[in-house]
């Protein structure tokens, strides 16, 4: 019996002995309808595993065989930096507390208690500590809509420091903090255009710095992630006049948005890179998609029918040192370099046929696409 094979058996006995919820049921399903179609191979493969988020369950997959397996009842999963384990948040003791789990579905642990708030958006500052977001509906709590840490320890802690707060940003939809291998904080917000219209933004802050906003970028993105080297981020974007939101790579200070999935009519959310920074995950709020990070080899690895793949994230193999390069850099420059050259084809084709509106309009693209190069 190989290693997946026991963990899904200690999956199954879990539910067996009344452990699981109507969730891990129906997770217990979808995980046939998953393994069906997996290819066979060592697991987990060379890179790594991919946590996601199924019908109020976390599941793991291995993006290359694409073995799958549920491990906990919760949502909101991310990997440690070492890639030992993968937090996330349930709602199973009355409140929404933070829990850590082995990526193989052992030794799970409790890591907040505090009856007050609940907890929300959790990620790794370092092995040992998590940021989160804390809510209070009452708002008595001091914690009450913050971004603060927590220490993992061996018993559930409510010590929480808080890290940045709503006062400096003048609203309290803060959500999804990451930090960068360099300490760079990024999070969104939503922010008051007007009356009773809001956007939503990226921001970035270094250490305790005020948060600034990259306006060329991120205005309606609702999460973000950083390359493993901390020179990209990425993150959903929507397209303006068209009915999708498609993935986009940018440097923190924006310039230089490339889109890597260009997918008409798809929404698409929560976008994390791969640990070496060449493929990217994502959801489309029903199944998970991987892409490299030059919009080359889009791959759909779940197929969840209709229930919900979501919040994906992708660790690393445990003792697995990678080198903190930029290959998005190159490859980026590289599928840029394509378009260019297929725009200019396109602009001597409309100026042969003599049709200004569209000669005016590839040279604006081509403009822009040289300027995102510049950029890059």
């Amino acid at each position: 019996m190989n290693r997946l094979d026991s963990c899904k058996l200690e999956a199954f006995a879990r539910m067996i002995s009344g452990v699981a919820t109507r969730g891990w049921l129906m997770s217990a399903f979808v995980s046939l309808m998953f393994v069906a179609s997996a290819r066979a191979g060592t697991w987990p493969g060379a890179n790594g595993l991919i946590t996601f988020e199924l019908n109020g369950n976390i599941w793991v997959i291995d993006p290359d065989t694409l073995d799958s397996l549920p491990i906990a009842v919760g949502g909101d999963p991310a990997f440690s930096p070492d890639g030992n384990w993968i937090v996330f948040t349930s709602e199973r003791m009355g409140e929404w507390d933070l829990y850590i789990i082995r990526p193989d579905g052992a030794d799970e642990k409790q890591v907040t208690s505090n009856t007050s708030v609940d907890e929300y958006f959790p990620s790794w500052v370092d092995n040992d500590t998590i940021i989160f977001k804390s809510r209070d509906d009452s708002h008595s709590d001091p914690t009450d809509r913050q971004f603060v840490t927590v220490d993992v320890g061996e018993t559930p802690s409510s010590n929480y420091t808080i890290v940045r707060g709503p006062q400096e940003m003048g609203d309290n939809s803060l959500a999804f903090p990451e930090i960068s291998s360099f300490g760079t904080l990024t999070f969104t917000e939503n922010y008051l255009l007007q009356e009773f219209s809001y956007k939503t933004g990226i921001w970035t802050a270094n250490g305790g710095g005020t948060p600034k906003m990259a306006s060329t970028f991120g205005e309606t993105a609702n999460s973000s992630g950083w390359s493993p080297n901390g020179q990209k981020i990425v993150y959903p974007e929507a397209i303006p006049g068209e009915f999708n939101i498609d993935v986009f790579i940018n440097n923190p200070n924006g310039g230089a948005p490339f889109n890597v999935t260009n997918s008409p009519s798809r929404y698409e959310f929560a976008p994390r890179f791969s640990p070496d920074g060449k493929k990217i995950v994502f959801s489309d709020q029903e199944d998970l998609y991987i892409i490299d990070t030059d919009g080359e080899n889009e791959q759909k690895i779940v197929n969840a029918s209709g229930f919900g793949a979501n919040n994906p994230d992708w660790g690393i193999i445990p003792g697995t040192e990678y080198t903190p390069t930029d290959p998005a850099a190159a490859a980026i420059r590289a599928a840029i370099n394509r378009k260019i050259k297929k725009l200019v084809r396109a602009l001597k084709k409309a100026k042969r046929a003599k049709k200004k509106p569209k000669i005016k309009r590839f040279r604006k693209r081509i403009r822009k696409a040289k300027q995102t190069l510049r950029n890059v």
